[in-house]
């Protein structure tokens, strides 16, 4: 068991998603987002967390996951543990660096970016 983690674009004046990253069991990016998730007011009125809910993320939030691949041991309080998250992945902050890298080449050309979470 783990969690499946997306990074999903949405072109200008378009409704159709396109995933551009996926993660499985990033406990401390998924715990990052959550927390964003709660400083915004929780947008979905019927959700305690961004799980199958597209969670539109600012380039502010980009820089701040991008950083946090670069610089881990910065954000270990996001680091939760338990059975929920499966078993970290060796090479997911190198991998989030070139997610980020699509998302911010997409946010520049007027997509919007969302992370959801199964």
């Amino acid at each position: 068991m783990g969690l499946d983690m997306y990074l999903l674009a949405k072109a200008p004046n378009c409704e159709e998603l396109t995933v551009i990253g996926t993660w499985r069991s990033h406990r401390m990016l998924h715990c990052w987002v959550k927390a964003q998730w709660n400083e915004a007011g929780r947008p979905s009125e019927n959700e305690t967390h961004p799980n199958r809910v597209e969670f539109e993320l600012s380039r502010e939030h980009l820089c701040k996951i991008a950083e946090m691949s670069k610089a881990p041991s910065k954000y270990l309080k996001y680091n939760s543990e338990g059975f929920f998250y499966g078993q970290p992945i060796k090479d997911s902050h190198e991998r989030t660096l070139k997610i980020m890298e699509k998302a911010f080449t997409l946010k520049d050309s007027g997509y919007r970016i969302f992370y959801d979470s199964w």
